[in-house]
């Protein structure tokens, strides 16, 4: 979001800031202090269970190697934006920048932390269809299903080349948990 403003302002967003004001941020500052009343109150303790043990399981990761996390994870978004400016490349119609390119990424990877069926197909489209818009961006039906079928192809290539690396995915465990499925 920090890039789009400092690139395209706050006009981009078409946000009303006039309407934020001591009247409308107070309601909204009691009704969170209410619903995190009702939380800690209100919700039944197995569920409270759940999300204390989910809260421990969450912070018990282990970060003894965050520098290379934190490479890791940046080399990965560097190559993932690149792949996508290459990819806009192939259509002689669309100039979109490094920053649009980035901007579309960004919206597509958040985009598809909704969960849908068979690899995000129709929410992806409409996330990226609606940054596509926003950029002016016409005829852009090919690059949609370019961009999508290269995300779904390398996520379904390196998420099996993990599992079968790992040894996680056998015909022993597959045939345990078929049984145990039954």
């Amino acid at each position: 979001m920090s890039i789009i403003i400092s690139s395209y302002g706050l006009e981009y967003l078409n946000i009303n800031f006039s309407l934020l004001s001591i009247y409308n941020i107070i309601p909204i500052i009691l009704l969170s202090f209410f619903s995190i009343y009702c939380i800690k109150f209100f919700i039944p303790f197995k569920i409270q269970n759940i999300l204390s043990e989910f809260w421990k399981g969450f912070t018990a990761i282990n970060l003894s190697n965050k520098s290379a996390v934190i490479f890791s994870s940046i080399f990965i978004w560097l190559i993932y934006w690149i792949n996508v400016f290459l990819i806009q490349l192939i259509f002689p119609s669309f100039e979109l920048t490094l920053i649009e390119c980035l901007f579309i990424l960004v919206a597509s990877s958040f985009i598809q932390m909704i969960p849908t069926g068979f690899g995000g197909l129709g929410i992806f489209h409409l996330g990226v269809n609606s940054v596509l818009i926003k950029l002016g961006i016409i005829n852009y039906e090919y690059f949609l299903i370019l961009l999508w079928l290269y995300s779904y192809f390398i996520y379904t290539i390196l998420g099996s080349y993990h599992f079968i690396q790992n040894g996680k995915f056998t015909i022993k465990n597959l045939y345990n948990d078929l049984i145990k499925n039954q």
